[in-house]
């Protein structure tokens, strides 16, 4: 009973906010929509992300500034939950903000690659300042990666983002990665001394296992895009590990071809029963397998954070897939090109 009423409130404040993800008709309506000026317009209208627009400027246009407004509406929906929280539900809430920081610093960067204007520094990031080293007016002031990492100067981020060689080809995917290796590794450092419990349970289950599903994409990603000699691609992974074992990692590192990398993963529990590894859609197998993983905590622990943790991240792929719709919808990509993009989050039956 003091569990139920320990959890009630902020339980259902989080079924509230499902309530407002998108459906498989906003979905299908987008898809159906001519231009990134009628997306926008549409989602002005929808209760999702209506209130999030009124920080956006009034032409709007670029991915960059749009990725960031987006994100925007995950970080004022976890401050809705934020306020609905007790002591100890925050402290696993708080270990949740780094990601979004993390998300709005990769979009932020992702606009400096492509050339964008980067949107003016707006009153919502505010609230995030308030949980931040970050600061986010001179960070969007930059004009390039190297402003970009100079922003980031007395933060976790910077001592190794401020060695990446700007020049090499993958100098993007490295700071990207860096980003989420850095905060990964601070999570996975300081989450048995914050949280306890069953919130521990949860953290420890869904952490790791992404742990453990980046470094697996990671891996293959640089074997198979950037040729990434052996020796420097245990610098790309997240040192630590979940399910995967060390040994496991290590040989997944150590193999010589796509092949022998599916063999070797074959072995071990990501490649498994309903779990099966696509080397022809890795990303699809990625999200497979961590949706797998939020779903199953919350049907082992209905009255806990699992709700909470599970809506997140439900708003998360949420994001991505109108970020993949808006990029299409953008260059006009065929519907059935942009049903196959749609693929990796399980997405495409909804709207075929």
């Amino acid at each position: 009973m003091f569990k139920t009423i320990k959890y009630s409130g902020i339980i259902t404040k989080t079924k509230a906010l499902r309530a407002k993800l998108m459906s498989d008709d906003d979905y299908k309506h987008i898809l159906s929509l001519g231009s990134v000026t009628e997306v926008i317009s549409y989602l002005r209208d929808h209760p999702g992300y209506k209130h999030i627009f009124e920080y956006a400027d009034e032409n709007i246009s670029h991915r960059g500034q749009l990725e960031l407004v987006l994100n925007y509406s995950l970080y004022q929906d976890y401050l809705k939950l934020y306020r609905f929280s007790d002591s100890s539900q925050r402290t696993l809430l708080k270990l949740f903000s780094k990601k979004i920081e993390v998300n709005l610093l990769k979009a932020a960067l992702r606009s400096i690659y492509s050339g964008e204007k980067l949107p003016k520094y707006t009153s919502m990031l505010d609230f995030v300042n308030r949980h931040s080293k970050v600061n986010f007016e001179v960070l969007y002031a930059s004009k390039s990666p190297r402003d970009f990492i100079a922003a980031l100067n007395n933060t976790a981020y910077y001592p190794t983002m401020s060695k990446i060689d700007l020049s090499s080809p993958d100098a993007m995917f490295k700071l990207e990665s860096t980003l989420d290796i850095t905060y990964f590794t601070t999570i996975w450092k300081v989450k048995d001394k914050l949280v306890k419990g069953s919130s521990l349970e949860l953290m420890t289950t869904i952490v790791g296992s992404e742990i453990d599903l980046l470094n697996i994409i990671w891996i293959f990603r640089c074997k198979k895009y950037f040729r990434v000699d052996k020796a420097r691609l245990y610098g790309f992974i997240i040192p630590y590990n979940y399910r995967l074992k060390k040994s496991d990692l290590e040989a997944l590192i150590e193999t010589s071809s796509i092949k022998e990398f599916v063999e070797v993963l074959s072995k071990t529990s990501y490649n498994s029963g309903k779990h099966l590894f696509d080397a022809n859609n890795p990303e699809k197998s990625f999200y497979s397998f961590l949706s797998r993983c939020y779903k199953d905590c919350l049907k082992d622990s209905p009255i806990s954070m699992a709700p909470v943790m599970d809506f997140l991240y439900c708003k998360e792929v949420e994001l991505d897939i109108l970020t993949t719709l808006i990029e299409c919808i953008r260059y006009s990509v065929p519907v059935t090109d942009t049903i196959k993009y749609l693929d990796r989050y399980s997405k495409s039956l909804m709207i075929k």
